[in-house]
């Protein structure tokens, strides 16, 4: 049997481990660090040449828009072991899936601050056009989790009828996804305090739950 499979394999794994190790490298220095970080720094980390991140990544913003994709995949998948299930209304739903995605602040707080990291400093100047649309369109598949919870809502009588669906899961994930880096923010920051984020979370869970409901519901 020729060899050239194994070698291609071995290539392929070493590759990957390549990659994995910036992807790393660039979360690690995002939770280290207040300062722009650049791909000098991202290389040293992760122990490869400048030329070797280019073979990866064209831009430090393809590989900043390649960590946040798989920041928005471990979110996803983190929501889909939230406790929804398929006999309980879809505003009980929405809610579960949401404080599943913000308790991520508690299990992996890298992740919440390299999100928040990225959107001050990638968001709006560091991607390009073709970058923008790719971005718009994972953050569009995270959401539509959500939103088959809201339709069922709407159809089930635990939401009310008239709310726009994508509009409300928008604001609701931006609510919830802001108060956990807040959160984060405020007790890193020189004046750190103890902030129970699952308290505050709670709170907001209730208030979305009153606005979600239907005057005559419950």
């Amino acid at each position: 049997m020729s060899a050239t499979p194994l070698v291609n394999e071995s290539w392929e794994r070493f590759r990957d481990t390549q990659r994995a190790g910036i992807v790393a490298a660039i979360i690690e220095l995002v939770n280290e660090q207040d300062s722009v970080i650049t791909i000098a720094q991202i290389a040293d980390r992760a122990g490869v040449s400048r030329p070797t991140f280019y073979k990866y990544f064209p831009t430090l913003g393809a590989a900043m828009l390649h960590v946040h994709r798989q920041v928005i995949d471990t979110i996803a998948e983190h929501g889909r072991q939230s406790p929804a299930e398929e006999d309980l209304d879809g505003r009980t739903q929405v809610l579960q899936r949401m404080a599943t995605f913000a308790s991520l602040a508690s299990v992996r707080p890298d992740l919440i601050r390299f999100s928040s990291y990225f959107d001050y400093t990638f968001r709006r100047h560091g991607l390009t056009d073709d970058e923008l649309r790719a971005l718009h369109e994972r953050e569009a598949f995270l959401m539509e989790i959500a939103r088959e919870s809201f339709r069922k809502g709407q159809q089930d009588g635990s939401i009310r009828p008239e709310l726009d669906i994508p509009q409300t899961v928008e604001v609701i994930g931006e609510s919830i996804l802001g108060l956990a880096q807040r959160a984060l923010v405020t007790a890193d920051g020189p004046s750190a305090r103890e902030i129970d984020i699952e308290q505050h979370l709670a709170m907001a869970l209730d208030a979305w739950r009153a606005y979600l409901t239907p005057q005559n519901g419950t």
